[in-house]
């Protein structure tokens, strides 16, 4: 099934939720992009609830990322979706009564598959684990459990992500595939749109300027929403 891919911006660095999210937000809404997130560290509740309730005020759809992957975090997790009302909560590892919870109000949940946040050969943040067995877990959770969808960090496999990618993509054609971290060029971004996945988020790119060397955040999404604008059009 053929999707229309959507960038999603993510106000994160370094895989932390920056300090002054809320203002970039502000001066970036204006933007053609309509899918936002950011990450459960580095921002407490009081400011979440302020940020996905100014995303939502812009007509923006919101997106929040738990990337402690434990039991306590999931706790928070769901005490802070009651209170912040996002759209998706993404990035966790399936959890039973996180997932019960947010079906409950009515929240989409696409959990990662993998080991996400490894340490590999000294590198932080790696994505472990063999094909087969990413490929079959996210089997099960799409087909025995029904989550709405899979967060897939595929640029930081160990191996090939782009094997690992397409090989999703042909389990689980109809499954919305949201693809986690480094697309950071125009290629990249080319290649998300020709293998029709559904999402994928953007955030240490801009802050790191990969597009508008010497621009601001706004300057480098300015210039990723013009690109997809130009080069892939809405029908």
């Amino acid at each position: 099934m053929k999707v229309r891919t959507e960038l999603m911006v993510m106000l994160t660095h370094h895989d932390r939720t920056v300090g002054d999210a809320y203002e970039l937000f502000e001066s970036a809404k204006d933007l053609p992009v309509y899918d936002w997130g950011f990450k459960n560290v580095g921002i407490c509740e009081y400011d979440t609830c302020h940020l996905i309730s100014a995303m939502k005020e812009a007509g923006k759809h919101t997106f929040y990322e738990i990337i402690t992957r434990h039991k306590d975090a999931y706790v928070i997790g769901e005490t802070t979706a009651k209170r912040a009302g996002f759209e998706c909560m993404m990035g966790t590892k399936y959890d039973e009564q996180l997932f019960k919870a947010m079906h409950e109000m009515g929240i989409r949940f696409c959990p990662a598959v993998g080991q996400p946040g490894s340490v590999y050969n000294g590198q932080p943040g790696v994505l472990l684990g063999t094909e087969d067995e990413i490929r079959n877990e996210a089997l099960h959770l799409v087909n025995d459990i029904g989550v709405d969808g899979i967060t897939l960090p595929a640029f930081r496999y160990y191996l090939d992500g782009y094997h690992l990618l397409h090989t999703l993509r042909e389990a689980l054609p109809d499954t919305p595939i949201y693809v986690a971290g480094s697309v950071d060029s125009f290629e990249k971004i080319d290649e998300m749109f020709d293998m029709g996945i559904a999402k994928f988020t953007m955030g240490s790119a801009l802050f790191n300027k990969k597009f508008v060397p010497n621009g601001s955040f706004r300057d480098n999404l300015e210039a990723v929403a013009n690109y997809i604008e130009t080069k892939h059009p809405r029908g």
